[in-house]
């Protein structure tokens, strides 16, 4: 049913098609009646039914009764006014289009219009979320302004994850599902995220269509809405929708429902989206403009929708979703499952707290405990659940519920101290959706509480990016085990992973003895896709986790604890045939068994503890390092005119970090390759060149030791060819950094933010210029005074992508490369950055500069030459690097 207000000259198109601007049918009003037509792109007469209309409506407009109800349902159509029958009429077939067209109506006239359908779901939000499942976040009814608390919407807001919430409806066949939303006040700096998922068979925006408007990024960039089907980009664009903040967060949009068009940019404005599908086509629209339209060649079937924001506080005024069928969602209730089947609630803890009997080097030698793990997943609402193999030991099994959320098990060890600790071992096992790694932290004590200075990772399936503060310090693929479904934790193999603390980075062992070491747990600490369900990490997902050992950096101290029975005896098995070293002993001849061993290396023999109840096993590994490091220095067979320093022990000796290497008496960086190797680069000086033309001459000094060779130009298995170290001319600056030192000539070195590659294919060694946070403009300058006058000429190489928005400073004068800057001019025989990661020829006539400035004697005179963003809102990214 449509009601509209009795207009004279306006018109409802009805069943307008796809492509189609005008209805199938039309009713038009007149000062004397209203009639039913065909629409002009169809077969048609005269009006075949008219209805004259005096006396029909009382009083003027805008008055309540002035209004008329078109009616349509399987092969008719009628009018009514009130409880008058203007007009009926039988059509022949059912309406083909779903669209209805008005004409001739201006927006005051439409506060008396009102429609119904069937199969549409209409959210005000004025009542509680009882037919949503929140997912995530916090979702109430809060005040939407700082400055005034007479506004009050439903808010939807996370500072650290995801905030989604599900409808608790099915919907089937052709679908529009729209949404009005808007950033609440304090939110301004990354407005955007305003999201939406439909056909979801689960509670995961990796299932059935979603769109991420304006949608989170490393770089925070705001550029970019995708439509995803199925976990998969299938449609991207770059188009200005919800407002920039690099761009004074002006609002582009324009809504004719709205007042001034919905002149409002941030403060108090609403943004309309609409996702739609018919038939094989899925278009996306922002403030009633196209952004992009897809065809599915097949069509996604049954299922739930739902609206989600990221890292935001997304304000919600409606949401609309319209489908040709809907029905309620089943949902399925099962009692929570015991740690094992044999069991009661109230043993189950006592039972796993009968394996803390024994302690190695005064820590507990069975880890997998719930004393020292704990879900933390306020997103997907995970769980840990506890089993026991017999003879093996307890193991943890985390399970997601909800879907999305860092999948996080947080472990409460106590930190252990650096030189203490190698790494740690443990076996894994996974479902196929499950995304996540291993976090551990470096840090210090400070009043009592343990203070990171560093954030590592272990990569096991989640994300790799390793550019903000947790970095990777190596990686693990483990296989999974199919897709969550009752007991996957009971099938396949179970993965040995290995983990290896990194060089601590001080260089100095006795600094590094302050360090502590702290295990974060299994999870996804840090942003991403994952962590907001696009890709894995839906319900059900999860991961098993057992035998989880320490790998000490000496001999292990086996104790008992004093508050359990003791064990019936101990055995214990070497390693690769688990054959028996010592069998059925107490564990003062196991202890003794231990300190008499003289091997050296990684050392992981089982110890089997048997008690009353049955027995466990569990790895106990410890490392003798030789008692001085082993060292192979050759050529490096992947690095071109780079020397490798090569462990022989090949086991992860961290006495290599504290290694220094001189080549020629000339002190050279060393480099990590990996755990057990690290390599060099040729120093490009005469005093290398100078040396014997046959041999390089190496020292590699560690503590009060030195280790000398002499490595063979001949051995080297490829080197480059010639390179250009320097120019001598009139030019006061080129730099082709080829002589690998970032120190010494005409660049302003931040370590910090920069870094040298030497081995790029095309270029050689270049210079990468990047940021670690917001602000930080991507900038670099060289300090090298001159005159524009005579050097009107500026060349470059470059390679930029993502967002390289700067500009070329000298002196006060700009330059215009790729950002969008007031007084940055392109000048003469240049052209625009361009943001696609392939290497390119700037070249331009920088003197241009100074064109429009007031002429002066020392005009053209500039002591540095500068890049980097210079509009008063940062335009590059918080990682951005080129």
């Amino acid at each position: 049913m449509i009601r509209l207000p009795f207009i004279p000259g306006t018109q409802a198109h009805l069943g307008v098609e796809e492509g189609m601007s005008n209805g199938e049918w039309i009713v038009s009003a007149t000062q004397s009646s209203i009639s039913l037509s065909k629409g002009p792109n169809f077969r048609s007469d005269k009006p075949l039914v008219t209805a004259p209309v005096q006396g029909v409506f009382s009083g003027q407009w805008p008055a309540a009764t002035n209004t008329y109800d078109i009616n349509c349902e399987g092969y008719w159509l009628w009018i009514t006014a009130g409880d008058k029958l203007l007009l009926k009429h039988f059509l022949g077939e059912p309406l083909k289009g779903r669209r209805a067209k008005l004409d001739g109506f201006e927006i005051e006239h439409l506060r008396l219009s009102h429609v119904e359908r069937e199969n549409i779901k209409d959210y005000l939000f004025s009542e509680s979320l009882y037919e949503w499942v929140i997912n995530g976040g916090s979702w109430e009814v809060v005040n939407r302004f700082q400055c005034d608390p007479r506004w009050s919407h439903m808010n939807g807001e996370t500072t650290n994850g995801l905030a989604a919430i599900w409808t608790k409806y099915l919907f089937d066949g052709d679908f529009c599902m729209e949404l009005y939303a808007g950033i609440r006040h304090g939110w301004y700096q990354r407005c955007g995220d305003l999201n939406m998922t439909i056909l979801n068979r689960r509670t995961t925006a990796s299932e059935g269509y979603t769109i991420t408007c304006t949608g989170w990024d490393h770089d925070l960039s705001q550029l970019f809405t995708r439509l995803y089907r199925n976990g998969t980009v299938v449609a991207e664009s770059d188009k200005y929708l919800v407002p920039r903040y690099r761009e004074g967060n002006r609002r582009l949009g324009f809504n004719p429902l709205l007042p001034q068009g919905g002149s409002r940019d941030v403060h108090g404005a609403w943004y309309y989206s609409k996702l739609r599908r018919v038939g094989k086509t899925v278009e996306f629209h922002f403030d009633n403009e196209l952004v992009f339209r897809f065809e599915d060649p097949a069509p996604l079937g049954e299922g739930s929708a739902g609206i989600w924001t990221y890292l935001n506080s997304m304000m919600v005024a409606r949401v609309k979703i319209s489908a040709e069928r809907i029905r309620p969602r089943p949902f399925q209730f099962k009692p929570a499952p015991l740690p094992t089947p044999s069991w009661s609630a109230d043993q189950a803890e006592a039972g796993l707290t009968r394996h803390a009997d024994v302690f190695v080097s005064r820590r507990p030698l069975e880890t997998m405990l719930p004393d020292y793990w704990e879900a933390d997943d306020p997103v997907g609402h995970s769980r840990l659940l506890w089993r026991e193999q017999p003879g093996q030991g307890p193991y943890m099994l985390f399970e997601n519920t909800l879907g999305g959320g860092p999948m996080f098990s947080a472990c409460s060890l106590p930190p252990i101290p650096y030189p203490d600790i190698a790494g740690w071992r443990f076996e894994l096992k996974r479902t196929s959706g499950a995304r996540f790694n291993l976090h551990y932290s470096f840090g210090v004590m400070q009043n009592g509480e343990f203070t990171p200075t560093a954030r590592y990772f272990h990569r096991i399936s989640g994300p790799s990016f390793s550019l903000g503060p947790f970095k990777q310090s190596g990686a693990t693929d483990v296989p999974d085990a199919g897709a969550p479904c009752e007991g996957w934790d009971r099938k396949g193999e179970w993965n040995l992973v290995e983990v290896w603390l990194p060089a601590a980075g001080s260089g100095n062992p006795a600094s590094d003895s302050n360090i502590l070491v702290r295990l974060e747990g299994f999870g996804d600490l840090q942003p991403s896709y994952e962590s907001q369900g696009l890709n894995g990490n839906g319900p059900g997902e999860g991961y098993a986790v057992r035998n989880f050992t320490e790998v000490l950096t000496a001999a292990p101290r086996l104790s008992l604890a004093t508050n359990l029975p003791p064990p019936l005896s101990f055995s214990l098995l070497e390693f690769r045939t688990q054959k028996p070293l010592i069998e059925g002993a107490s564990l003062q001849a196991v202890q003794s068994f231990i300190d008499s061993s003289l091997a050296t290396g990684l050392q992981r023999p089982t110890l089997v503890v048997r008690r009353p109840w049955g027995e466990s096993r569990h790895t106990i590994a410890w490392l003798t390092p030789d008692p001085l490091p082993a060292f192979a220095c050759e050529f490096d067979r992947q690095r071109p005119d780079c020397l490798v320093l090569k462990s022989l022990s090949r086991y992860p000796d961290r006495r290599a970090a504290y290694a220094r290497m001189a080549m020629a008496n000339i002190l050279t960086p060393l480099n990590s390759a990996g755990m057990f190797d690290r390599w060099a680069a040729i120093p490009r000086r005469m005093d290398v060149a100078a040396c014997s033309t046959s041999h390089i001459p190496v020292t590699v000094s560690l503590g009060t030791n030195s280790f000398n060779f002499s490595v063979p130009w001949q051995s080297a298995t490829f080197t480059n060819g010639p390179v250009l170290m320097r120019i001598q001319g009139p030019f006061p600056l080129a730099e082709t950094f080829e002589s690998r030192e970032m120190t010494g000539g005409a660049l302003v070195a931040e370590p910090a933010r920069m870094a040298l590659d030497f081995f790029d294919p095309q270029q050689g060694t270049c210079l990468t210029v990047f940021n670690t946070e917001i602000g930080q403009r991507l900038a670099s300058s060289f300090s090298v005074s001159f005159s524009l006058s005579a050097c009107p000429l500026f060349q470059f190489r470059y390679r930029a992508g993502g967002m390289t928005f700067v500009t070329l400073g000298a002196k006060n004068y700009y330059a215009h490369l790729s950002e969008k800057a007031s007084g940055a001019p392109a000048v003469r025989y240049s052209s625009a950055v361009t943001n696609d990661g392939k290497w390119r020829t700037w070249l331009g006539m920088i003197s241009d500069a100074v064109l429009e400035q007031t002429l002066s004697q020392d005009i053209f005179l500039t002591p540095s030459i500068r890049f980097g963003s210079i509009n008063t809102i940062d335009q590059t990214g918080r990682y951005t690097r080129w």
